[in-house]
C-alpha cells in the first residue's frame, strides 16, 4: 500500500514539474510574440508597402509599424518567384527583418534576387514609415515592358563564345525593339 502511495506521489510531482515547464515555455513564447508588437522604434505607426523586382517579377513587402514605432509585422508577396527558392526564402527574410527591426539584413544565399528585392522593398517601406518619400522613377505604360529612353545592352556570354561589344538601343513608347547578337564560338563546336 505504501509503495502505491509513493508511486502516485512521484507521478503527481512529475506531472506538476511538466506542467510548470510547459507554462514557462508558453510564457516565453508569448513574451517573444508580444515583443515585436511592442517593439520600439522611430517610425510612424501604420502599414507601409513597397515593391522591387525579384527573380520572376515584382516582390511586395508590407511592414506594419506598431504604436511604439517598431516593426510589428512583415508580409512578403512574390507570386512570380520560384516557389522552392524565392518562395521558400520569403518567410525567413520576413523573420530576419522582424528580429533586426531593419531592412539591413543578410539575404538567403540560394535566393539572391528575391533577397535583394525584399531588402530593397523593405528599405523603401521604412523610408515611407519615417515620413520620407520614395522616387519610383518613370514606369512603363500599358503593355510596354520598357520606359522610353536609350539603353545599353550587353550580352552575357559563356566561356566558349567570343565576347561582343555593347549596343545602344533606343526604346520608343508603343514600339517593339529587337537587339541581336551574333554568337561566334572561340574554337570547335558545341557538339
Amino acid at each position: 500500500m505504501k509503495s502505491t502511495n509513493t508511486k502516485t506521489w512521484i507521478l503527481r510531482c512529475l506531472f506538476l514539474v511538466l506542467a510548470c515547464a510547459i507554462c514557462v515555455l508558453a510564457a516565453k513564447w508569448l513574451e517573444k510574440a508580444q515583443s515585436h508588437a511592442d517593439a520600439e522604434g522611430s517610425f510612424l505607426p501604420g502599414v507601409y508597402t513597397a515593391e522591387a523586382n525579384g527573380f520572376g517579377g515584382p516582390v511586395k513587402v508590407a511592414l506594419t509599424i506598431g504604436e511604439q514605432g517598431g516593426i510589428a509585422d512583415v508580409q512578403i508577396q512574390g507570386q512570380a518567384e520560384t516557389p522552392d527558392v524565392g518562395g521558400a526564402a520569403m518567410p525567413l527574410l520576413a523573420k530576419k527583418i522582424l528580429n533586426s527591426q531593419s531592412a539591413d539584413i543578410d539575404g538567403v544565399s540560394s535566393a539572391t534576387f528575391t533577397s535583394n528585392a525584399v531588402k530593397e522593398a523593405a528599405a523603401k517601406a521604412l523610408t515611407l514609415a519615417a515620413g520620407g518619400t520614395v522616387d519610383e522613377g518613370p514606369k512603363p505604360q500599358g503593355d510596354d515592358l520598357f520606359v522610353p529612353g536609350t539603353y545599353t545592352v550587353t550580352e552575357q556570354v559563356a566561356d566558349y563564345y567570343i565576347p561582343q561589344s555593347s549596343q545602344k538601343v533606343t526604346v520608343v513608347a508603343g514600339q517593339t525593339v529587337n537587339v541581336s547578337f551574333d554568337n561566334v564560338l572561340k574554337k570547335g563546336s558545341l557538339s
